[in-house]
């Protein structure tokens, strides 16, 4: 994909500077932290080194090359998750996206990365005879090793390993279309009140829309579009029994759920790419867009469309970060736009750089907000601002389910 930026000139510009003097500070911050603590956190995506060598790839592909402290950080990356005895299987606050970041990052470490990813299988389905129910999720579940898979795709010695976790997730979908939430293994403080025995998360970091997404990515990524489809088909059938008519908002006239169980569905209204309109329209669009089916895109378009608006209207209330604020939707609309060439995704995504722009400059309110992290922080913020200044393409976001 040739990629197009959102800005140009003296915006693109403004943002670049923003975001250097922001990543500067970042990055060269959580590769401290990374040296000193033994935390798995420290070498995490969200808030640790992983994120910091996502950050130093992209830069190396807009430069030609990668500096030397980037080097650096990146064999002290591959240090870490050689050597962590207690493997962590989030893909964002643990090993998962440790090892994501370094298999992307340096081919070299491919058969290290894969051997360690089989690791985390086993130790989320309790090995191959007892599987667990509850660990499907992209943020600290089975999705999240499959996007690891993704990357260690092209090894072929290790292909079946990848079907392996990529298959239990498939066995784990129930059969209306959703995977299911334990309330006896749930990590939520405040259990949702639609809740008995279970409950279903339709989100993107923590539920059904994020596991989808990632297992069609994954099917296709095969060659295997007919169980893309069928798998597509599936989940966003049970989205659509589970949405609810908003007569408020009638473009689009309609509120997806944030979490079902059998006790009815719970429809929260949200912009966020972690479990609002906009992350699970994109996500769930941009997939029916690679399946070449466009008209079944167009309405989940609309709602990641609707949930940007809603985003940028509710002012200083956004928060900057990825997971749930300014950056993720300004990822989202860069990424729409380059898909669809529809100038509404570029100029919500214009107002939304400018806004991050000013937040950017100003580093120590936003370093004090938000810490130095990928997922909600700094380093979210410049990637944001970057994508939207620069010709040269986010992989990285494949993460999101965005790519």
């Amino acid at each position: 994909m040739n990629w197009k930026p959102l800005l140009e000139g003296k915006d693109a510009s403004a943002a670049i500077i923003a975001a250097q003097r922001l990543a500067g500070l970042a990055v060269t911050t959580l590769a401290d932290r990374a040296r000193t603590s033994t935390h798995p956190g420290s070498v995490g995506l969200a808030g640790g080194l992983a994120g910091a060598v996502v950050h130093d790839q992209y830069v190396a592909a807009y430069h030609g090359k990668r500096n030397r402290e980037a080097r650096s950080r990146l064999e002290l990356l591959a240090q870490r998750v050689t050597s962590d005895p207690a493997i962590s299987p989030s893909l964002f606050t643990g090993h998962s996206g440790a090892l994501w970041a370094l298999a992307r990052t340096s081919p070299t470490h491919a058969m290290t990365v894969d051997g360690l990813r089989n690791a985390l299988v086993d130790g989320l389905t309790g090995g191959v005879d007892r599987p667990t129910e509850h660990e499907f999720d992209l943020i600290r579940g089975m999705a999240g090793v499959v996007q690891l898979a993704r990357v260690l795709i092209s090894t072929s010695s290790t292909r079946r390993n990848h079907c392996r976790s990529a298959g239990w997730l498939v066995d784990s979908l129930d059969p209306a279309g959703y995977w299911r939430t334990p309330v006896r293994s749930s990590r939520r403080a405040v259990i949702p009140s639609v809740a008995d025995e279970y409950y279903v998360d339709w989100g993107i970091a923590h539920g059904c829309s994020g596991a989808a997404a990632t297992l069609v990515r994954y099917a296709a990524d095969l060659g295997n579009r007919t169980a893309a489809t069928t798998i597509l088909t599936s989940v966003t059938s049970a989205l659509d029994r589970h949405s609810t008519r908003d007569d408020e908002h009638p473009r689009p006239a309609v509120r997806l759920p944030r979490f079902s169980g059998p006790k009815g569905v719970e429809h929260e209204r949200s912009f966020a790419w972690c479990y609002g309109e906009a992350g699970v329209g994109a996500a769930i669009g941009l997939c029916w867009l690679s399946a070449g089916r466009p008209a079944e895109a167009t309405r989940w378009l609309e709602i990641a469309l609707a949930g940007i608006k809603r985003g940028l209207q509710a002012g200083d209330r956004l928060m900057p970060g990825l997971c749930h604020g300014a950056a993720g939707l300004l990822m989202i609309a860069a990424r729409l736009f380059n898909a669809t060439e529809d100038e509404r995704f570029l100029t919500l995504g214009q107002q939304l750089a400018d806004a991050l722009t000013g937040i950017a400059h100003d580093h120590t309110a936003l370093v004090r907000r938000t810490g130095y992290g990928l997922l909600e922080g700094a380093l979210g913020v410049t990637l944001a601002l970057s994508l939207a200044a620069s010709d040269v393409e986010p992989t990285w976001d494949s993460v999101f389910c965005l790519s």
